[in-house]
């Protein structure tokens, strides 16, 4: 009984020093809550990081189209007009 009274107060301490590292009150912020809201950041940020990968995709895809377009557009104007 002792170990689970130790164990307790231990996971009440490291419970308000996580809790006081965001910046919040320990007293007045009850777990639930405070795992909720680091919960849903987590899960945004996240979908944040997948847009910015998929929109980081796209972005060097046009990059690479307009490239490629520009590269076979110097080829057929040196073949037509360099002959």
């Amino acid at each position: 009984m002792e170990k689970l009274d130790a164990d307790f107060k231990k996971m009440q301490q490291l419970y308000s020093d996580a809790v006081k590292f965001f910046g919040e009150d320990s007293q007045r912020t009850e777990p639930s809550e405070f795992f909720t809201v680091f919960s849903r950041f987590a899960d945004d940020f996240q979908v944040q990081i997948l847009a910015l990968f998929l929109f980081n995709f796209y972005f060097c895809f046009i990059l690479f189209y307009f490239y490629f377009i520009l590269l076979i557009s110097y080829a057929f104007y040196f073949i037509i007009f360099k002959k």
